[in-house]
């Protein structure tokens, strides 16, 4: 089941945000998708049925191509669960506060994986995916949010291909949201072999600056993402939190 979170927790002005990022790219992917299918219609009425009965007798181009199928069938159903973490593998600032799990899941967070993301990672080639969500805190009123998830990709390419198109997001992400009030992007640093960045802003709903530290590493066919949610002011949770985390995440990646 999906729980909504409340108006103004971390959680839910993250989410607003990806929102206007999506509605901003929505009419340029609406475009793309017509200019897709155009081409396909066109392809379809030019191509010699005899050209069609040759590539079906070539096995050999494609015979060094994993499958689609395969790919999926090389994991069970719930496989990539087991590569997600646990609560106690994000730290926390005080040992009278801990994080905990308020769901796992299936399909990728309906606020994305980040607010630098532009479109969901079944654009970028993910066949599989698992997502959890945790609360530091009481899950009413968290005093921050996380969340992680793990997609699976048909071979390593493609998903050294996502983990770019994923990077030149965040690079592209202050252009993309340079007409949100008081959004401030970090550059990109590295941890061990993973790549960090936050993102800062003042949600309309309040005067309270939000920070979101986002981590991402890749192992084989496999990407995981770690983000944290949690008010500017209190960076250091979110920091070490998602350091913490995207280590951990590695590790289960192998």
């Amino acid at each position: 089941m999906i729980r909504r979170p409340r108006t103004g927790s971390p959680a839910s002005t993250a989410g607003a945000l990806t929102g206007r990022v999506v509605r901003r790219v929505g009419g340029a992917v609406l475009a793309a998708s017509l200019g897709a299918l155009a081409a396909v219609v066109a392809v379809s009425v030019m191509t010699d049925p005899a050209s069609l009965r040759q590539d079906a007798d070539a096995p050999d181009r494609t015979a060094d191509r994993p499958s689609r199928a395969l790919a999926r069938d090389a994991e069970p159903d719930g496989g990539l669960t087991d590569r997600l973490l646990p609560a106690t593998a994000l730290t926390s600032p005080s040992r009278d506060l801990g994080w905990r799990v308020l769901h796992t899941e299936l399909h990728e967070p309906r606020a994305l994986a980040g607010s630098c993301h532009r479109f969901p990672l079944v654009s970028v080639g993910e066949i599989r995916v698992a997502h959890r969500a945790y609360s530091l805190g009481k899950p009413r009123a968290p005093r921050a949010t996380a969340e992680h998830v793990v997609a699976r990709f048909a071979d390593p390419r493609t998903a050294w291909r996502a983990q770019e198109v994923l990077l030149a997001w965040q690079a592209d992400c202050g252009e993309t949201l340079a007409d949100l009030p008081g959004v401030r992007l970090s550059a990109l640093h590295d941890v061990d072999e993973a790549q960090r960045y936050a993102i800062a802003w003042t949600p309309d709903t309040s005067r309270s600056r939000v920070r979101e530290d986002v981590a991402l590493v890749r192992v084989s066919n496999r990407v995981a993402l770690v983000r944290v949610t949690a008010p500017a002011s209190d960076r250091d949770t979110g920091r070490q939190a998602v350091t913490a985390a995207v280590r951990s995440a590695g590790h289960l990646l192998d």
